[in-house]
């Protein structure tokens, strides 16, 4: 895969936040006041956002630059779509969708404290705000375009709605419930776009994810937008052969895989122990 430089970046207006090595905790220092955040492209602000007490910041993160900066060079076209921000947080990532002409945008968030979306200048009246679980209370075929991040670290118990952990951990049933929406929303050969972060010891989990996507989701169209770190042809044995630019799926592969063989897979595709790779992933609703 060629090199993929990010033109988007988020400045931090409050000078006086750590940033730890430990990316929770930094995201928790974040998230502990309202702060106001600067989203820039090619060093010009598009625009200004105060991002609530709780709500997930994107300052310092990889995901949201690059959602906004995909979308802004029309790598992920919105022009005339139906858009959902799913776990908006910020809402960055659909006011770019609406700086680019989407049709209307659905910012929902189980946070409550969201809702202040609704006021900012690129918030139009197409637009809603709805503080739920997933798209729980949405009709069904009514979304050309599902972004979001998905959360790759299990928890084992509940977390209040309104914390900052919810954003940034999931809870055991949270893949499945997340693509049963997600199916549900988008009209057919709508597109889901997420970004992924793997990690070595839980390879499982994303092997989990594609088998729930197999249900609903032509795995055919299944690609990958972006990959970091970059670099040669790798393999997860039974899961995703990654090659270039293309990530391709094998169903018979995937479904011949037993648990004890996602359990022995190689951990030298990772830059490093405990590393991990991030990705944007893009498949249609079949």
């Amino acid at each position: 895969m060629n090199h993929y430089h990010c033109e988007v970046t988020i400045e931090l207006a409050d000078s006086d936040s750590k940033i730890y090595e430990n990316s929770v905790e930094s995201g928790r220092e974040l998230a502990a006041k309202s702060r106001e955040i600067e989203v820039q492209f090619q060093r010009k602000t598009l625009f200004t956002r105060i991002v609530p007490e709780t709500v997930y910041n994107p300052y310092h993160t990889t995901a949201a630059p690059l959602f906004m900066d995909l979308i802004i060079k029309g790598l992920i076209p919105v022009e005339g779509l139906r858009v959902i921000d799913l776990g908006c947080g910020s809402g960055v990532i659909g006011l770019a969708a609406a700086l680019m002409n989407c049709e209307r945008v659905l910012y929902t968030d189980i946070n409550a404290n969201v809702i202040s979306i609704g006021q900012h200048n690129l918030f139009r009246p197409q637009d809603r705000v709805a503080v739920q679980n997933f798209c729980e209370t949405e009709q069904p075929a009514s979304y050309d375009l599902v972004l979001t991040s998905t959360p790759s670290i299990i928890v084992p118990s509940n977390l209040p709605n309104d914390s900052y952990e919810q954003s940034v951990f999931r809870e055991t049933d949270f893949i499945s419930k997340m693509i049963t929406d997600v199916a549900k929303v988008l009209v057919p050969s709508g597109t889901f776009i997420f970004f992924y972060r793997m990690y070595p010891s839980q390879i499982d989990l994303f092997a989990e994810m594609i088998a729930q996507l197999n249900e609903g989701f032509d795995m055919s169209s299944l690609h990958c937008l972006f990959r970091y770190p970059e670099g040669g042809e790798s393999n997860f044995p039974g899961i995703v052969n990654i090659n270039g630019n293309n990530w391709s799926y094998t169903t018979s592969r995937l479904e011949s895989t037993t648990t004890s063989k996602i359990d022995a897979i190689s951990e030298d595709v990772y830059p490093e122990e405990g590393g991990s790779i991030a990705t944007i992933f893009s498949v249609r609703r079949k």
